[in-house]
């Protein structure tokens, strides 16, 4: 009787869940899934918080999120260092302690000068979380196995975004007048937001384990800048300037149609007095004639 050997190169959720060998797996993506979650919950609620609380104007409302988006981008490069030097975990620990302070920060105050200050500081934190976490995700299992392994962490913590925001609209429309610590609405969610995401980093993040070395791994960063900063930006940019050359065609063609109307009108004025100026000179003749 002949045996063969097959290496399977996918990650079944029952041996996820089954095999003690993914034990480290498990919880990391269960870590990942608690956190997306614990920011969901108030995630969607900045927004309406800025522009129906405070009152901003839209454009304020713009230049805070593009000055999240600058200094995250600024961020990577630093992140990226401190990695190299003293591993995915402790970057992930890091800035997943960090994390909770996100939300915190906007009960201190609604100044649109803060406000700046806290998207610098949720810029900072994020960056390093983001590439952290994306990073071990990347090391948690060897490269056979690894797009099997990154369809199941995108599986979770998309599941967990979709819940996290539910259960925060769910939280808000249940309890509109709960007040807790003197906070309520908004406030409150995001109170909420920053004591969960506080309880997930304190029992789950002492507890991942060291994530393996990954070959080529400067590279592999590379990519993930590229998919989590570059490209967002650039397309970001493209629509700015797609919108400026969309807006600057529809100006230049007016321009070319309001000047096309004013020859033709010209034109046809000139007919008229010439056709006119020919009728009274025929008139002149005949009464001459006459």
């Amino acid at each position: 009787m002949k045996y063969e050997i097959t290496l399977t190169k996918e990650i079944g959720l029952k041996h996820l869940f089954l095999l003690p060998s993914y034990k480290n797996e498990i919880w990391f993506l269960a870590f990942v899934a608690l956190m997306n979650f614990t920011v969901q919950f108030a995630s969607p609620f900045f927004t309406p918080y800025m522009l129906n609380t405070l009152h901003m104007e839209v454009s304020t409302l713009g230049m805070l999120t593009a000055i999240a988006i600058v200094a995250k981008v600024i961020s990577y490069r630093y992140w990226g260092k401190a990695i190299d030097r003293f591993s995915n975990r402790t970057v992930l620990i890091t800035t997943s302690l960090l994390a909770p302070i996100v939300p915190l920060l906007w009960l201190l105050s609604g100044d649109v000068w803060m406000l700046a200050l806290f998207q610098v500081f949720s810029g900072f934190v994020w960056s390093g979380y983001e590439i952290a976490v994306f990073n071990t995700a990347l090391s948690m299992v060897g490269r056979e196995l690894r797009p099997s392994f990154i369809s199941k962490y995108n599986a979770f913590s998309a599941f967990a975004n979709g819940l996290g925001a539910i259960a925060g609209g769910a939280f808000l429309l249940l309890f509109p007048n709960l007040f807790v610590l003197g906070f309520s609405g908004i406030l409150l969610v995001f109170l909420l937001s920053g004591l969960m995401r506080l309880a997930v980093s304190a029992v789950f993040a002492p507890k991942l384990a060291k994530s393996k070395d990954v070959e080529n791994l400067t590279d592999e960063r590379a990519v993930i800048f590229k998919l989590i900063a570059v490209y967002p930006t650039l397309g970001a940019v493209s629509q700015v300037q797609n919108g400026w050359d969309f807006t600057r065609k529809i100006v230049r063609d007016g321009a070319q149609n309001s000047g096309i109307m004013l020859h033709e009108g010209i034109e046809a004025t000139e007919e008229i007095v010439r056709e006119e100026g020919r009728k009274l000179i025929t008139k002149i003749s005949r009464r001459g004639r006459l």
